[in-house]
């Protein structure tokens, strides 16, 4: 236990005194910082997940990303005020949070901006496009079940053939 306890406090001080690289190397404010930062793994969460900006999903990444961050700031600093250290925390995760926060709701809201909200979807990633399953070859037989027409999915090959095409092959 002693070993896994020595391992995360480790951790902890290699992403802190990393962290400190980078401020210090980077010669932009420390609060642009976290609002650059937290837009950056924002759109980074939504490619790796492969959701839309719209969903929660690369949200809430974000959010256990920052909670990371700032428990190790917790951690790992001794402020002589421990007021000044929570309120320094809660102002970089406001920070970081806040437009990516007004991002994702703003592609929620563009679909009901849109008069035409299956084009807005589209365009904004937001949802999936309903496909009829005639389309992709599921078929209801007579007794109530569905069987697949084909093994493909593309519609093409699950059309049924025109009656010109039935009457010449």
């Amino acid at each position: 236990m002693s070993r896994l306890w020595d391992l995360v406090t480790g951790a902890m001080a290699s992403w802190h005194q990393g962290k400190l690289f980078v401020e210090h190397t980077i010669a932009i404010d420390h609060d642009a910082l976290h609002v650059i930062v937290g837009v950056l793994v924002w759109l980074l969460m939504g490619a790796v997940t492969r959701r839309p900006l719209a969903s929660l999903r690369p949200w809430l990444w974000l959010l256990a990303i920052i909670g990371w961050n700032e428990t190790v700031d917790l951690w790992v600093e001794r402020w002589p005020d421990p007021g000044m250290q929570y309120g320094e925390g809660a102002k970089d995760v406001v920070l970081t949070m806040l437009l990516p926060t007004v991002l994702m709701l703003a592609v929620r809201a563009a679909r009901s901006f849109s008069g035409r909200r299956g084009d807005a979807a589209r365009r904004y990633g937001a949802g999936l496009q309903r496909v009829p399953l005639r389309r992709v070859g599921v078929v209801r037989a007579r007794n109530g079940s569905s069987s697949s027409r084909s093994s493909s999915c593309f519609p093409e090959a699950t059309r049924r053939p025109t009656r010109q095409a039935r009457r010449s092959g």
